[in-house]
C-alpha cells in the first residue's frame, strides 16, 4: 500500500471564482465525524441506531470546513450559515466530492455494512 501525506484536492468554479475543495486533515476529520454522529448511540446488541434525526447543516459544515481560496486558505466569508443558503444542488456535489476527498464515503459504507 502506498499512502501520501499530502491532502488531495479538487478544484472548483464557483459563481466564475476558482476555489478548493481540499481533504479534511485528521483534526478536521474528527470534528466533522464527532458532529455527525452526535445522534448515534448503540443498542443493547451493539449495533448503531440514530437517536434523532436532525442533520441540520451536516453538509454545509463539511463544505466549509474543505473550501479554500485559489491560494489555498479557508474562505471566511463562507460560513455554514451562508452555505445552507445556496441552492441545494450547489449544495449537493459540492458535499458528494467533499465527502469522496475526505474517505468519508468509506466509512459510511462501513458504518451501515455493520449496522
Amino acid at each position: 500500500m502506498e499512502l501520501t501525506t499530502k491532502r488531495r484536492e479538487t478544484p472548483i468554479t464557483l459563481d466564475g471564482t476558482q476555489y478548493v475543495l481540499r481533504e479534511l486533515d485528521g483534526v478536521g476529520r474528527d470534528e466533522f465525524l464527532q458532529y455527525t454522529t452526535r445522534n448515534i448511540r448503540l443498542d443493547e446488541n451493539g449495533k448503531p441506531e440514530l437517536t434523532n434525526n436532525d442533520l441540520r447543516g451536516q453538509s454545509a459544515m463539511l463544505i466549509s470546513m474543505s473550501l479554500l481560496d485559489p491560494e489555498k486558505n479557508f474562505v471566511p466569508a463562507f460560513p455554514k450559515e451562508i452555505i445552507q443558503t445556496w441552492p441545494s444542488s450547489a449544495i449537493e456535489e459540492l458535499y458528494k466530492e467533499s465527502v469522496r476527498l475526505s474517505g468519508l464515503d468509506r466509512r459510511a459504507k462501513e458504518t451501515a455494512k455493520n449496522a
